[in-house]
């Protein structure tokens, strides 16, 4: 029986969270929830990280002021609604800003279950930010309507779920764009603390990662520079591309590299083709990893057309990128042009 209730409960949990994740993929609007009146809402700011600036400076104040956790309002009531058969209702809800990581998701979840779920049901909420977040609403076996916040922002005019303080959907490092089926890096994901070496690359073969890779190194304003291009197929089921941008002292004499901070990154952009398939585009975004994965099957690298384009702003670290750009695209076949700061190629 435990395992047969178990097995509904994750079925269930499953359409709640695929329904509105296929309105937004067909380019409906999800309807907030008509159980939550504004006012239990207005209390929550959430620390949503604002969409990508043009400028690094102001992407840098974006950053600091998402970097600010919301303080968890009072629950608040709910408007009373038909309680299931039998059982009385409490108007009460869960505290907003509820768990955005997976395991705090599981752990809500799982507590969920203790409780008792009843007429589970998915919506999205106007929260005072730009996104509204999608959450979860159910009746417990007491009676008591409950909501769960999961820290999960819908853009709906572009069909992407963001999560929250730019740490990606679940604290993964990546957003989603059910459009485009395309995971990609957020600002301020896991990963960004890792920095980059050529280690990495050497060891992606151990997790079904096989890719080719072009490395351009430089040096300006004192420190060595790294932008790196990436083309291949990840994980053994996902098609994918990525551009970065590292740095590090020129003092340091191992080639370890950091990922840039938020006054060094680069506005970039990328289409990744097979054929003349379209498999995903990004827009021009302010980033320090552009990159994007599809569920397209294990494509070889030789397969893909890479076109990327990066903008550096001084033109002294413009030529000093060019100097050894130029080098490394008469070795591995890229072709590129150069207009007023940007460098667009095609690999």
């Amino acid at each position: 029986m435990k395992k047969s209730a178990a097995k509904i409960t994750a079925a269930v949990l499953a359409l709640a969270i695929l329904l509105p994740l296929q309105r937004l993929a067909a380019g409906e609007s999800v309807q907030p929830s008509p159980a939550l009146a504004p006012a239990a809402c207005a209390a929550q700011k959430p620390a949503v990280f604002p969409r990508p600036q043009t400028d690094t400076a102001g992407l840098a104040n974006a950053a600091r002021t998402a970097a600010v956790q919301p303080e968890r309002p009072e629950e608040t009531s709910l408007p009373q609604t038909a309680a299931p058969a039998g059982r009385s209702r409490t108007a009460s809800q869960e505290p907003a800003g509820g768990p955005v990581g997976a395991i705090e998701f599981g752990g809500a979840w799982a507590e969920a279950a203790k409780r008792g779920i009843h007429n589970l049901t998915s919506a999205v909420v106007d929260t005072g930010w730009e996104y509204p977040e999608l959450i979860f609403e159910y009746d417990d076996d007491a009676g008591v309507h409950r909501t769960v916040y999961i820290g999960l922002y819908v853009d709906e005019a572009n069909g992407i779920l963001i999560g929250r303080q730019g740490e990606g959907a679940f604290r993964s490092g990546f957003d989603f764009d059910t459009r485009q089926r395309l995971m990609f890096a957020s600002y301020n994901g896991w990963e960004r603390g890792l920095g980059f070496c050529a280690l990495y690359d050497a060891l992606a073969p151990l997790s079904a990662t096989l890719y080719d890779t072009q490395r351009v190194k430089f040096s300006y304003g004192g420190r060595d520079w790294m932008f790196q291009i990436w083309k291949g197929f990840y994980f053994g089921f996902l098609t994918g591309a990525e551009l970065g941008l590292y740095t590090k002292p020129e003092s340091r004499p191992v080639e370890f590299y950091d990922c840039v901070e938020d006054g060094d990154m680069a506005e970039m952009s990328m289409r990744l083709s097979k054929g003349d398939t379209l498999l995903f585009e990004r827009q021009a975004q302010v980033h320090w990893w552009m990159n994007g994965f599809v569920p397209a099957g294990p494509n070889p690298a030789r397969s893909l057309t890479l076109e990327g384009s990066v903008r550096f702003e001084d033109p002294q670290m413009l030529a000093a990128f060019l100097e050894a750009f130029d080098a490394v695209c008469a070795r591995a076949g890229i072709s590129y042009g150069v207009e007023d700061g940007l460098v667009s190629f095609t690999w």
